[in-house]
């Protein structure tokens, strides 16, 4: 998880960077409302985070559970809708 928090820090460099060149931006947002929005974001973005991963995980608990042998420690969507076409009820 170390690595997705170095993007989030990545992420909000960027933003702001743009924000920052940005006159148009500059004449609308001052400097807490930036933090603010930053903030937003950045919460947002973790949030999404989070449920990719808990739908991620209750895939591969589906996955493990249905097709016979389980299924690959590490998948892409694309093998899982793969593996999913494989099961049958």
């Amino acid at each position: 998880m170390g690595n997705e928090r170095e993007n989030d820090r990545l992420d909000a460099l960027y933003v702001a960077l743009v924000a920052r060149r940005g006159e148009r931006l500059q004449e609308e947002v001052d400097e807490e409302e930036h933090a603010a929005m930053l903030r937003m974001l950045s919460e947002r973005r973790e949030g999404l985070v989070q449920e990719r991963t808990r739908a991620l995980n209750r895939l591969h608990r589906l996955l493990g559970d249905l097709p016979p042998g389980g299924a690959a420690t590490k998948l892409c969507a694309q093998e899982a809708a793969r593996a999913l076409r494989r099961v049958r009820p």
